[in-house]
């Protein structure tokens, strides 16, 4: 009896010690998998997105004459880039490989709306609407926008440039947006004059910068590996919903804390 004792704690004492070497095997896996690990001749894709959002309104102060104006923001610049290994590098032992592609393709879209509304006299009133709408394809060859992307294998970061924004050469055209305002009586929202419509720039709807994450119209940012997330093949990343570090409209501070910026992208091995 103290033989068959003996062996059936042997037999759990294995089976436990296996467990446990396929839990840290395991680990291990999850733990490369968020590891990207780049080296020499590595090709890296990587789809980014960028929406800059925000319906808010304003009021006169009180005792002021004024309209209430209402915002409608939506801003959404979206890219992709094929990366591949750069052999100018400073560090001949690849600790901190970097990755380049030259003409990264970026694609905008802007879809703004602002409502302004005069108090009424007689229970009649004017108002005013504007409107902000253009689609831009890619960025032109002749003007490249570059991608790059660092991996320290080292201490375990990666660091970005994904460019979310081009801008157009002032003498070829890309779809620049067009906006259109027109005032109204009300009620019965007659149209007072002729709309005013204009052209303007993608660079006019310059995303704006965010501690951190948004800089010179990049997402620029440093971020442990550890921050990765696995989604089938490729390592996806999100942030929360952060705010501009200054108001996108002049003299409207709500444009600022009222409006939210969300990033995501995603960075697969393609070799």
């Amino acid at each position: 009896m103290k033989i068959l004792h003996k062996t059936v704690h042997q037999r759990i004492a294995c089976f436990a010690s296996g467990f446990l070497a396929i839990i840290l095997l395991a680990l291990s896996a999850a733990a490369q998998s968020n590891s990207p690990q780049g080296k020499q001749g590595d090709i890296w894709k990587v789809g980014y997105r960028v929406s800059v959002e925000g319906d808010f309104s304003t009021k006169p102060e009180p005792g002021k004459e004024g309209p209430t104006v209402f915002y409608h923001i939506k801003r959404i610049y979206t890219g992709t880039a094929k990366l591949s290994f750069s052999n100018k590098h400073s560090n001949p032992n690849l600790d901190a490989p970097l990755f380049k592609d030259p003409h990264a393709a970026v694609r905008i879209e802007v879809d703004d709306f602002v409502n302004s509304l005069e108090d009424p006299t007689c229970d009649e009133y004017e108002s005013s609407e504007s409107s902000c709408k253009g689609l831009g394809l890619d960025s032109d060859a002749m003007f490249p926008v570059p991608a790059l992307l660092m991996i320290d294998n080292t201490d375990k970061l990666i660091k970005t440039s994904f460019p979310i924004l081009f801008i157009s050469p002032s003498d070829r055209s890309f779809g620049d947006v067009e906006c259109i305002s027109q005032n109204f009586d009300n009620p019965g929202h007659k149209p007072n004059g002729k709309p005013i419509k204009k052209e303007l720039p993608f660079s006019s709807f310059d995303p704006p910068a965010v501690g951190g994450f948004i800089k010179d119209g990049s997402i620029q940012q440093t971020l442990d590996w550890s921050k990765l997330k696995s989604e089938g093949i490729s390592l996806t990343w999100t942030s929360g919903v952060l705010h501009p570090d200054q108001p996108l409209i002049d003299g409207v501070p709500e444009s600022k804390d009222q409006v939210g910026i969300v990033i995501t992208y995603d960075i697969t091995r393609a070799n």
